[in-house]
């Protein structure tokens, strides 16, 4: 079974991104936790892919993806976002097809989302392939974001493409990393991973803010994350 969602931490993300007051959010949270934990327990076939609006804010949702990316999954991505201009997209899956990655965040970076891993959750190969399309990008101190090479099927073994690589790295390029970064998330084998961590971000130059608790004895106070960059 996945973690389940720790809901302080969710509300970090809204606190941080959307600039709620700490107190509003957490009114927030007791009506959408249980729609969460349903969203992100058991297993699927292909990601599941839900919206919750943000009250008072129209324009605002948080987007959850969860489960195996399927191309599929690309269209049913732009028909849940399409009535968002902000959202926060959170994350929780250990991969799927890098291609529907590649075009989800690309979807992501057009539209300036959000995207977020929360403590204790994981985004791994095509997962972390959308997360980073986000701008900004954060993470939880416990949440596990992992990269490798793209890759194609043979005889049931993951085996290196250079195809999927270019296409890989020109997604990367288009985002901004720098060489450093790109050939960090391409270091690791399809059957590795390499797990990113903030000292990683840092010494690689991927952008990323780590996701701190507000202070919960002030209800104005908003979280300001750690960023990666110096």
């Amino acid at each position: 079974m996945l973690t389940e969602i720790p809901a302080v931490t969710f509300a970090v993300a809204i606190v941080t991104v959307m600039r709620f007051p700490v107190r509003a959010v957490f009114v927030f949270l007791a009506c959408v936790v249980v729609c969460i934990r349903g969203l992100w327990s058991g297993a699927a076939a292909a990601a599941e892919i839900n919206a919750s609006p943000v009250p008072g804010k129209p324009d605002s949702a948080i987007i959850e993806i969860k489960g195996e990316f399927e191309l599929s999954d690309v269209e049913t991505f732009r028909a849940v976002s399409a009535p968002y201009p902000k959202a926060i997209v959170i994350f929780h899956s250990n991969g799927g097809k890098s291609m529907a990655g590649i075009e989800i965040g690309t979807r992501i970076r057009m539209r300036g989302y959000t995207t977020v891993v929360l403590d204790g959750a994981t985004c791994a190969s095509a997962c972390a392939t959308a997360w980073i399309g986000g701008a900004p990008r954060m993470m939880g101190p416990g949440a596990r974001i992992g990269f490798h090479a793209a890759s194609i099927e043979q005889g049931g073994q993951l085996k290196e493409s250079g195809l999927a690589g270019a296409i890989l790295g020109a997604y990367l390029e288009r985002l901004g990393l720098p060489v450093r970064a790109i050939a960090f998330i391409n270091q690791a084998h399809p059957e590795e991973m390499s797990w990113l961590t903030m000292a990683d971000a840092r010494r690689e130059g991927i952008d990323v803010s780590l996701l701190t608790l507000p202070d919960r004895s002030s209800n104005d106070t908003a979280a300001k994350p750690e960023n990666s960059s110096p």
